[in-house]
């Protein structure tokens, strides 16, 4: 990585972790063993540093689901590796970190949702289509139905729905677990009885997720 991207991958990981306000420039200067000066030169103040760090994880993570996509595998395999993508790079997102972006949310929710209605739902879309062309889908299931319950089950679990913040009691295991529990509940719901087999026998045999999901 470059040296931009190095910090703004620290800078998200502490961030999440430890939380905004007890993230400061000195202790991610610190943890990279650079001067504060190599990081207010390129980033101006510690809010540019957050939102750009914020944005530059959403990019990498839709790097990641563009060329899951366009591989020559399976729906299943696909998903698989999305989930495993989402499993890795938000693993270090904590409570902690979730609710002190809450004084932030004007600015972050406005980039998260630009991200969920672009890249993530263009990515679920091409993968629900794939699920449907290899004949994965409960028969009766609309496309368009499916995507819109898609959008109101990471709406309602990330922002919060209606009231716009974060319901801590719904979430009782790591980030990065909770939502990949939401989105394997969400297919295997569409999923017909093949498909869930299918599902199922994957997951129990991916050396990542089965630890922890199946």
């Amino acid at each position: 990585m470059y040296k931009k991207d190095i910090i703004l991958s620290q800078a998200f990981n502490m961030f999440m972790s430890d939380g905004i306000r007890k993230t400061t420039i000195d202790k991610i200067a610190h943890e990279l063993h650079m001067s504060k000066k190599t990081i207010y030169l390129l980033f101006q103040t510690k809010d540019n540093l957050l939102f750009q760090s914020f944005k530059w994880k959403l990019d990498r993570m839709a790097g990641y689901g563009n060329r899951i996509i366009k591989m020559d595998i399976s729906a299943i395999e696909k998903l698989l590796k999305l989930l495993r993508a989402i499993h890795l790079e938000l693993k270090n997102i904590t409570i902690e970190g979730l609710k002190s972006t809450y004084s932030y949310r004007d600015q972050t929710n406005e980039i998260l949702e630009e991200y969920l209605k672009g890249a993530v739902f263009e990515r679920f879309k091409a993968l629900i289509q794939k699920c449907h062309e290899e004949e994965l889908l409960i028969s009766k299931v609309d496309i368009n139905t499916m995507l819109l319950t898609y959008w109101e089950t990471l709406s309602s679990f990330i922002f919060g729905r209606p009231a716009g913040k974060l319901i801590e009691s719904t979430i009782t295991r790591p980030f990065n677990e909770h939502l990949n529990i939401q989105l394997i509940n969400f297919f295997r719901g569409f999923l017909n009885e093949e498909g869930v087999r299918k599902f199922d026998s994957a997951l129990s045999k991916d050396p990542i997720l089965s630890e922890h999901y199946a």
